[in-house]
């Protein structure tokens, strides 16, 4: 087993503020996580008791391309894969 010593996310010195986020959408996690990354204490809330089919129809435009590929294009890559 390997553990990670470091913070895959390359995460800021936590900064004392929190984040209530409300809905765990793509909008909400993508949220949750950038905050995350710039040292914000995150709650994130979600109505839906379990996972849903509703809604999995994803589709990410240039603008947000772009922000995925200069931060995490690992994940752009395996994502490109699975279209």
């Amino acid at each position: 087993m390997t553990i990670i010593t470091e913070d895959p996310l390359n995460a800021a010195p936590r900064s004392g503020i929190k984040a209530l986020i409300a809905g765990a959408g793509i909008a909400g996690l993508l949220c949750a996580l950038e905050c995350h990354r710039n040292g914000i204490d995150v709650i994130l809330l979600e109505r839906q008791p379990s996972h849903s089919p509703a809604g999995d129809f994803v589709v990410i435009g240039p603008s947000a391309r772009r922000i995925i590929a200069n931060n995490w294009p690992n994940w752009l890559t395996e994502w490109d894969k699975l279209q």
